[in-house]
């Protein structure tokens, strides 16, 4: 049931990222076509089509779906808009932890409201922790699609590598980011934050027909994974995977053992995409609450377990399995 609602929830979110500006869209082509009329009479229309604007058809199927709607009715981006890493909803802003970091760190102002806008996503994480990465980033998504292709050229014989680096230095990226916006009062996480880049990609491959350069980073992160190591942007290197896990000391629910009905098959560690050991409850600040661990469990030893994780950042690197401490050394 969980990896059912685990895939059903990353599905529905990666869909909103072509929903929001296909609004949008939508919504420059209805208040386009109300102000100068069809396309086919109106030369002001064909000229903003041909910048790169709304195509008519698009129009009219969602015309089609939803029926013609008047001038005066709320924008349908009005009820929802954005991406994980800031939305609207129906007026309400919802962003990002990252996000709200950044924000503060630039200098913008109204910490306060920064704040609230973030409270969602602080709720889910002082709930389950590190859940962003494996419930709700679309990254992680595509990520875990790409695991597949992975595990067929390693039967095919292609050298795949498991290369690993310290934890910790996401720690020094999210801070490096933080300093970097406090100096330039400009937001510099959305250009390496994966969930930032691709919102935008998919706004300007649906608004203006072509990814822009972001998309090459995002295919660096895919060959990363499939030849380097899995997750390898995100257990090492991602800034906003670093904020979540220095959050994640204040979890209340925890994936945890019933020792006496484990047999030590292995079978949690070797599913688990950030190299933790579940088998040994060696989970900690970097579990995202993926619960593979708990699908993979042929004896149902692991579950969520209501209590207070102790520790901190030592503790990412405490619960590191035995080579990856050593491989990291």
């Amino acid at each position: 049931m969980w990896h059912l609602t685990r895939k059903t929830v990353q599905t529905l979110v990666f869909i909103s990222l072509i929903a929001a500006p296909a609004l949008a869209l939508y919504d420059v082509g209805a208040h386009t076509r109300a102000l100068y009329g069809p396309p086919e009479y109106s030369l002001n229309t064909r000229r903003i089509r041909g910048g790169g604007a709304v195509p008519t058809f698009f129009v009219d199927e969602m015309e089609a779906l939803i029926g013609q709607r008047p001038r005066s009715a709320r924008p349908l981006s009005g009820y929802f808009a954005g991406s994980p890493w800031a939305m609207n909803v129906s007026g309400y802003l919802v962003i990002e932890p990252l996000n709200a970091l950044g924000a503060i760190a630039a200098g913008g102002g109204g910490a306060g409201k920064i704040l609230l806008a973030a409270l969602p996503f602080l709720v889910l994480t002082a709930l389950l922790g590190r859940v962003f990465c494996g419930w709700l980033c679309p990254v992680h998504f595509l990520l875990e699609m790409v695991d597949g292709l992975r595990a067929l050229l390693a039967r095919l014989g292609v050298p795949v590598r498991n290369f690993r680096l310290r934890r910790t230095i996401k720690y020094a990226a999210l801070g490096l980011g933080a300093v970097a916006t406090l100096g330039l009062g400009a937001q510099m996480f959305p250009l390496i934050y994966p969930p930032a880049v691709l919102g935008r990609q998919m706004f300007e491959l649906i608004f203006f027909g072509a990814f822009g350069g972001g998309i090459f980073f995002l295919a660096g992160l895919a060959l990363a994974e499939i030849f380097l190591s899995r997750r390898l942007w995100c257990r090492y290197l991602c800034p906003g995977g670093g904020l979540y896990s220095l959050l994640s000391p204040l979890r209340v629910l925890t994936i945890r053992r019933v020792e006496s009905l484990c047999d030590n098959c292995g079978d949690c560690d070797a599913v688990c995409a950030f190299g933790l050991s579940p088998m040994t409850d060696a989970t900690g600040i970097e579990c995202t609450s993926c619960l593979e661990c708990v699908r993979s469990c042929p004896t149902e030893a692991l579950g969520l377990r209501l209590e207070f994780l102790r520790g901190g950042l030592e503790e990412s690197t405490a619960n590191d399995p035995p080579e990856d401490r050593k491989e990291a050394a």
